[in-house]
């Protein structure tokens, strides 16, 4: 994945960083970036996706 530059960065994460706990897909996002090709999207996982994926790894080790 490509990344043309770093856009913004949440320093409110700086002076809170329980936030990554508590609010991980709302308020504790670390960076926002402009990919050179937004269709890469589309190959990254969910939360749904990424837990099965977790599990079945867990399940193998």
């Amino acid at each position: 994945m490509d990344v043309r530059l770093r856009l913004q960065v949440n320093t409110a994460i700086d002076s809170e960083p329980a936030l990554v706990n508590s609010s991980p897909e709302d308020k504790a996002w670390f960076v926002k970036v402009e990919m050179s090709n937004p269709e890469e999207v589309k190959g990254l996982m969910d939360a749904a996706a990424y837990k099965a994926f977790c599990e079945s790894e867990a399940a193998h080790h």
